[in-house]
This record gives C-alpha cells, sequence and structure tokens, in this order.
C-alpha cells in the first residue's frame, strides 16, 4: 500500500495505473472534505476519464449494493477509464464489515478496463485490509491528514417539513451530496426507509429532529421555555404546520387568541376552547410570559400542559410563604387571573382544602370571592383563635367586605341621642356590638359576653334610647324616598357606613328602639310617618334568616350566610348610589322593623321552665301572655312575654338562621340611615400633615373645609374631638390632648353625625430648647 500527502501525487498515481492497468481496481481512501473535493476536481476535469456515480443505480428509496452494479461498471471501462464513486458511501450505510468485505471483493475482481474508486472515510479499513491481504494492498492507496468529519444523518418522517433548514429527499439525493463531498456536520434526510435499516451505518445516523425540535430552532421562545414534554407529537406537529403559514409565532397568537400583550388577561377564554387551541394558549403563554417576574411565570414554570396550568395558578401560591415579599404582589395576579377564569368549583374545592396545611394562617391564602373560599374562610375563624387586630389585618386584605363589618362603629352623641345621666349608654352599646359581631363571625359565645346579655336582660338599658317613631318625627322628610330594610339591626352600620362612602355617599345615623316584641307586625309604625305607598320594602335579610335552607343551623352550625348579608345590602346601597348621582331623589332613608340575633340560635338553650300556655312563637323569643308571668329575663308588652336573654321558651321551634321577636339588644335597638350624595367639589385636608406633640398638651392640628362644616369633629382610634373655628368657618382647630406620642393617625372627620372624609397626619416629638444667659 502506498501512502500520499498531497492531491497531485494521487492523481499521477491514478494517471500511472491506468497507463499500467493490468485488471485489478485501484482503491483510493481518502480522509478530509477538502482533499476529496479536491481530488474529485481534478478527475472531473480530465477528459480522458469517466465517473460513474453509484446514486444513479438508486431506483428506490433505499441505499443500493454497488455489488451488483461491478459488471456495469467493468463494461464501462472498456471504452474509457472509470471513476466510479459514490461505491463506498453507498455501502457504508450498511456498516463498517459490510464495507470492509465490500473492499475486499472488490480488490481481488478483475475488470475489463482501468476502475478507480475513490473512498471517502475508509483509509482505517483500506489500511487493515493490507495488513490481512498483502497482495490486495498493493492496488489500494490512502491519503490521510487525520481529518475525517464523517457527517451525521438525521433522519425524518416524511410528513415533517423543516422550515429554514436544508434537507435531502430520499436516499438517492443523499448519495448524491455525499457523492459530491459538500456537506455540514449534519444531513438532515427526509426518507420513507426506516432508521432500523442503517442503524448499524458508518454514518452517525439518528431519528432526525421531530416538530418540536424544528419550533425550537424556528422561535427562540419555544427553545428557550417549553419541554418537548409539553405537548403531544402530533399537537406539535399541528402548531409546525400552522406556524408555517402564520410565519411567526406571535402572529399565530394574534389571528387565533390575541395580542401577546393581553395573554394574561384573556387566556381563560380558552380554557373551555378545543384541545388545538387550548395547546397553541399554553405554548404562547410559555414562550412569551415565561421570563417575567410575577406569579404567572412562576405557575408555567411549574405546569406541564395547559390542565396543570389551570391547577397550578389555583394551587401554587401554597408554596409561598405569606410573609414572602412576593406573597401580596402574587396573591392579587393569582385572584384577577381567577377572576378571568370559568368558576371551577372541584379546583377550588381542592385548593382549600389543601390550604388547609396553613392551620391558622390559612386565612392569608383565601379570599371571599368564591363559595368555596368563603366556607373555608368562616371554618378557619370557627377553628382557630385570632386577636382583633391580628383579624382585622388579615381581613383588610383577604376579605374587604368583612372587615368593613368588623369596623368598629362608635355610638356617640350625634347618631345616639340619651339623657345625660344614661349617657353610659353608647360606650356600652359601642362595646357590645363590636364584641356581638365578633363572636357571630367566629360562631363562639363567650362566658363575659353572655354573663354581660344576662345582666342587660335584667337592665334592659335599650329603653333609655329614643323609640324609633320619635327618631322618625323628627327628620326631614322632604325630597326623600324611604326604604323599610325588613330585620336590619345596628350590628351592620359601619358596613353601610362604608358602603355608603365607596358609592360616594353621605351618611348619617340616628339610633333608636323598636317596639316590643321585636316582631315586624309590631313595628310598622313608621309607614304613617310617610306619605301612603311610597315605602319600599327589602325583605332579603328577613327571608334569609328565616327560609335560609341553605343555612339552616339545624345542618350548617358555621355563619356562612353572613356574606349573604352584607352582599344584600351591598347590591341595594348600590343602587341607592346611583339613584341620587342621577337625581331620582335628593335624600334616602333607610328603615328598619327590628334586628336579629344569631347568638340567640347559637345559645341553643330551652328554658325547661319558660312555659306559658301557648308554646312560644317566633323561634320562642316571645310568647303571647294575659299578664305579666314574672320571668325575670323577660319582660311583658303589648300582650307578649319577651324574652331578653338567649334562652327560649319550652316548646318553641328551633330557628334557622338567625331569630328575633325578643328584647336583647341586636333585637332591639334598631338605625334610622339617612344617605344623601357627596358634594362634587368638597376640599377637606389639613394644613399641614406633620404636627408636634408633647407629652403634657397632646397635639393639635389644623383642617381646611371648603365649603364650611357646621359642627366639624374629627375621630382617631375611636375617641371624638370637637373642631373650634378659626378666624372664619373654613379654618378648623382640633385639640387632641389624648395623642401625646410621635406615630401615624387616620382620621375621620364629621360634619356632626356626617362623616365627610378620611385622612391621615403625623405627629413628632416636640424637642426642649436651653437658653443660654
Amino acid at each position: 500500500m502506498k501512502r500520499f500527502a498531497s492531491i497531485q501525487n494521487v492523481k499521477q498515481e491514478i494517471d500511472s495505473y491506468e497507463e499500467h492497468f493490468t485488471g485489478a481496481p485501484l482503491v483510493v481512501g481518502i480522509d478530509g472534505g477538502y482533499n476529496y473535493t479536491a481530488l474529485l476536481s481534478l478527475l472531473k476535469d480530465d477528459y480522458g476519464k469517466q465517473v460513474i456515480r453509484m446514486s444513479d443505480s438508486c431506483s428506490v428509496d433505499f441505499p443500493p449494493d454497488p455489488a451488483f452494479q461491478i459488471s456495469l461498471v467493468s463494461n464501462s471501462a472498456k471504452a474509457k477509464p472509470v471513476i466510479w464513486i459514490g461505491a463506498a458511501q453507498a455501502k457504508m450505510l450498511y456498516g463498517q464489515q459490510p464495507t470492509e468485505q465490500f473492499l475486499v471483493n472488490l480488490l481481488g475482481t478483475c475488470f475489463s478496463g482501468p476502475v478507480t474508486v475513490i473512498c471517502p472515510f475508509c483509509c482505517t479499513i483500506l489500511e487493515g485490509i493490507a495488513r490481512n491481504y498483502a497482495k490486495l494492498g498493493y492496488n489500494a492507496i490512502v491519503m490521510s491528514d487525520g481529518e475525517r468529519n464523517i457527517p451525521a444523518i438525521h433522519v425524518v418522517p416524511e410528513n415533517v417539513a423543516y422550515p429554514g433548514v436544508d434537507s435531502v429527499q430520499g436516499i438517492k439525493e443523499l448519495l448524491r451530496i455525499l457523492e459530491n463531498g459538500k456537506y455540514g456536520t449534519d444531513i438532515y434526510l427526509t426518507t420513507s426507509c426506516k432508521v432500523v435499516y442503517l442503524e448499524r451505518s458508518m454514518y452517525p445516523v439518528s431519528e432526525g429532529m421531530n416538530p418540536y425540535q424544528v419550533l425550537c430552532r424556528l422561535d427562540s421562545g419555544i427553545a428557550a421555555n417549553t419541554q418537548e414534554r409539553n405537548g403531544t407529537s402530533e399537537q406539535w406537529q399541528k402548531l409546525l404546520l400552522n406556524l408555517q403559514k402564520a410565519k411567526s409565532l406571535s402572529d399565530l397568537c394574534v389571528d387565533r387568541i390575541c395580542e401577546i400583550q393581553n395573554l394574561a388577561d384573556e387566556f381563560g377564554d380558552h380554557l373551555a376552547g378545543n384541545s388545538d387551541d387550548r395547546f397553541l394558549c399554553f405554548i404562547c403563554l410559555k414562550a412569551f410570559y415565561s421570563n417575567r417576574n410575577d406569579y404567572l411565570a412562576y405557575c408555567l414554570q411549574k405546569s406541564q400542559d395547559m390542565d396543570s396550568l389551570e391547577r397550578c395558578i389555583y394551587n401554587a401560591i401554597l408554596d409561598i410563604d405569606y410573609q414572602d415579599k412576593h406573597f401580596s404582589t402574587w396573591m392579587r395576579q393569582r385572584r384577577r387571573m381567577l377572576s378571568t377564569l370559568d368558576d371551577n368549583s372541584a379546583m377550588m374545592k381542592d385548593y382549600c382544602n389543601q390550604a388547609t396545611i396553613k392551620c391558622k394562617d390559612i386565612l392569608w391564602y383565601i379570599s371571599d370571592e368564591t363559595e368555596e373560599e368563603r366556607a373555608a374562610l368562616i371554618h378557619a375563624l370557627c377553628s382557630y383563635s385570632y386577636l382583633p387586630d391580628e383579624l382585622n389585618q388579615i381581613l383588610a386584605v383577604v376579605s374587604p367586605q368583612l372587615a368593613a363589618y368588623l369596623h368598629p362603629f362608635i355610638f356617640d352623641e350625634f347618631n345616639t341621642k340619651v339623657m345625660e345621666s344614661d349617657a353610659y349608654v353608647r360606650g356600652m352599646l359601642t362595646d357590645y356590638f363590636q364584641h356581638y359581631k365578633f363572636q357571630k363571625i367566629t360562631n363562639r359565645q363567650d362566658d363575659d359576653f353572655v354573663e354581660l346579655v344576662e345582666k342587660e336582660a335584667k337592665i334592659r338599658s335599650f329603653t333609655k334610647l329614643q323609640a324609633r317613631s320619635a327618631v322618625v318625627k323628627k327628620l326631614d322628610k322632604k325630597d326623600a324616598r324611604p326604604y323599610f330594610f325588613d330585620a336590619l339591626g345596628v350590628e351592620f352600620l359601619a358596613f353601610i357606613e362604608s358602603r355608603a362612602e365607596a358609592y360616594k355617599m353621605q351618611f348619617e345615623c340616628f339610633v333608636g328602639r323598636c317596639n316590643l316584641p321585636s316582631i315586624t307586625s309590631k313595628n310598622k309604625d313608621f309607614y304613617n310617618a310617610f306619605s301612603e305607598g311610597s315605602v319600599r320594602k327589602e325583605e332579603g335579610l328577613d327571608e334569609l334568616k328565616h327560609q335560609g335552607t341553605k343555612y339552616d343551623f339545624q345542618f350548617t352550625t358555621e355563619p356562612l350566610h353572613v356574606f349573604d348579608e352584607l352582599a344584600i345590602l351591598d347590591r341595594d346601597l348600590k343602587k341607592m348610589g346611583s339613584m341620587l348621582a342621577m337625581g331620582q331623589c335628593q335624600k334616602i332613608i333607610i328603615l328598619s322593623d327590628h334586628g336579629a340575633s344569631r347568638l340567640a340560635v347559637t345559645y341553643r338553650s330551652e328554658n325547661s321552665k319558660l312555659e306559658l300556655s301557648e308554646p312560644g312563637q317566633h323561634s320562642g323569643r316571645c310568647c303571647p301572655a294575659e299578664k305579666d308571668p314574672g320571668i325575670e329575663f323577660a319582660t311583658f308588652e303589648d300582650g307578649f312575654a319577651v324574652l331578653a336573654n338567649y334562652e327560649r321558651f319550652k316548646g318553641s321551634r328551633k330557628a334557622d338562621v338567625e331569630t328575633h321577636g325578643g328584647a336583647s339588644l341586636e333585637e332591639t335597638v334598631v338605625p334610622v340611615i339617612v344617605l344623601t350624595a357627596k358634594p362634587e367639589e368638597q376640599q377637606v385636608f389639613f394644613v399641614e400633615t406633620s404636627v408636634l406633640c408633647s407629652p403634657r398638651e397632646g397635639s393639635r392640628i389644623r383642617m381646611f373645609a371648603n365649603p364650611s362644616l357646621k359642627k366639624p369633629r374629627l375621630v382617631v382610634n375611636g375617641q371624638s374631638y370637637d373642631g373650634k373655628f378659626d378666624g372664619d368657618k373654613h379654618n378648623v382647630i382640633f385639640d387632641m390632648p389624648d395623642i401625646r406620642r410621635k406615630g401615624h393617625y387616620e382620621a375621620e372627620i364629621y360634619n356632626g353625625g356626617i362623616k365627610v372624609a378620611v385622612l391621615t397626619f403625623e405627629t413628632k416629638r416636640q424637642t426642649g430648647t436651653k437658653q443660654l444667659l
């Protein structure tokens, strides 16, 4: 065997072989892509030679066997010396052993004329043949510079298109480019020939790029942010075909789904679509949103398909500690996304069940926006102990409606008129109803509160209040529209005030007492104060308390009904805000016949001794009686014995949700509310929002109001401070002797009993000075 270092020497050796042909072929082994193409170019330019390609004999899409072409080549060599290319390349597709055997047989074959066989990538095989078959080695030469660069062949199914990727069609075309020696490191072959027939090839052969891999080459977002397991081969293939038509993934997203910037808000519309749209939507989300630092990106990283994404949006927030800096932002984003999705009760219920792992911290992870979450929220309130301040902090975030309900309502000299000697009633009512509300939503009854109820059942402080009829009589009823809310108690005043503020209404309240027993038939006197037929009635609250089969205490002991109570009030208050804004009336007066008690239901005590001639009516809270029965906790009024504690008469029907008819404070204390439209251009602000405070004198702050206020007052932390006019009616000074420490404060500004604004201010410690004499 001869070895050469230059192409020119190899060409000269071939010319010499042809001139001194003895019958055997000359087999040339040559490595390195450049050397092969350079040699081939020299041989093609020699008109004294003919080039025969193995690819010309490839009639089917399968590697041809050059052994069957030897006689044809031999006959062709009679006329002119033959340069045979492609024979080794074709045999290499069968594997190394078949290639080696072919070359051994070839070297031992006698030809009719000179035949030079060019065999790229076969130097090592020929050197082995020369060692094992000395005589055959005389007819072989090699030229190797150590560079092989054997291309890898990727077999692609016929139905897969490779946009932007050069591929060859069939084995015939593959052999053609192998013969020409011009190829890269990878050849993409589209063929009907199965990979299994090529698995022993000397060329590295593998399944070529599947549709997903092609998509990765076409779109950097898919490549960077998705995985092949995110879809099936059929889904990726359909996406590839659609992408070819649309030219880009962003164009396809706009055509089929929405603008890319709207994806986060609108992808929920496609969750109920067909599987193709769901898949496209999911891939677009992965491609365009995975690099963003938000809750959606976090969920996308954890999701493999649209189904798992939806579940992840529900559940992934549980992985984040509520004290994490991302939590509040991500929780808001989660709620916004869930609001765009169709209701999925099963997923939300599963989420709420999983959230119980947070124990008492579960409140941070739920809201009041779905029935399942509301049930979980109430269950947590009933299962764990929360301090009032702690609960207010949490509910302000997770349930603003419930937080507004629990906000303290201050019974003061403006809204609660009593004799000066009975002024204690205001503070008592403030504390009583604050504790009542807290117990109502937590399904508890504190022993000290029950003791207070028992005490009040004897004292009956509600009798110190004005009668509702007296309150209504004093009202200015001109241009007023009256609304009667059946069973509206003063427990809702803080909530109503909050919603009135939200709907741009001024809220003014007057607290009175109803007639006993606290049933509707005995409390319709206010109808006579208004023109016939003008009083509109809202019965939703009363129906909820008496016919709330969904919340029947015999089956549902937790106070789930509170959300429906607030929803009824919110709905009607929103309508009232619209009526005032549109000028349909100048004011709205809300009236109530009586309140209702939840704790009288949860107390669950039927006193065996409290039995009259007739069974207790109205859930046992009152009972017809001819005379005062002399019961310690009952009062006699208008032919009825009325209970003032939480017991019920023997033989009475148990209440469903809440009850009334008795004389507890929550049943007897009723509001009369006046709502008016807020002035559009009212200016109220502190002249300076940072003021000095001292341990002796407290603090002083100046406020400006336009138009002026008649009775300005300021409430901070439940403490009321009357204002003093300074120079004119627009400038007001508030002295706050109780505020002696530095800090940040929220102040409610009132004009008499009407809240007009909520402002904030800061107090700083007053520093002393020394005089130098």
